[in-house]
Parts: C-alpha cells; sequence; structure tokens
C-alpha cells in the first residue's frame, strides 16, 4: 500500500474544469458529485478508505476557497 501525504495533494489535480460549472461552489449538488469524483480518484491512488471521505471533503472544501479567492482577486 502506497502512503499519501494529504498535503502533497492540491484541489487542481482532483477537479477538472469540464465536470463543473459556473457557480459550482455555491450549488451543493455539484459539490456533492464532486467529492464523488474526487473520493474515486483517491482510491485510484489507493488512499485508506477511512481517510477517503474525510480527505474528499477537505480537497473540495479547498477547492471553494481558492476559487472565491479567484473570484474575489478577479473583481478587483
Amino acid at each position: 500500500m502506497m502512503f499519501v501525504d494529504l498535503k502533497d495533494l492540491h484541489p487542481i489535480d482532483f477537479i477538472n474544469s469540464n465536470e463543473i460549472g459556473v457557480d459550482w461552489h455555491k450549488k451543493p449538488s455539484v459539490q456533492a458529485r464532486l467529492r464523488n469524483i474526487v473520493g474515486r480518484k483517491l482510491r485510484r491512488i489507493q488512499l485508506p478508505d477511512d481517510y477517503i471521505s474525510i480527505a474528499a471533503e477537505s480537497i473540495v472544501q479547498k477547492a471553494c476557497e481558492l476559487n472565491e479567492e479567484i473570484e474575489s482577486n478577479n473583481s478587483q
């Protein structure tokens, strides 16, 4: 089994812009779908099952934060 440090995982590595739409960070249904997509990708890199849901939630949350930061910088 391969050990993966969650600090090395970046949301951009897991979220493809073709899989999401505009304002995805505001829609819980899209975020749920993204957690599923991220969870599948984490299983492919053999992250232990105990950590997949926690890591997927963390990655999607971090992506939301990054997206909101980018949007706030673009609007200024």
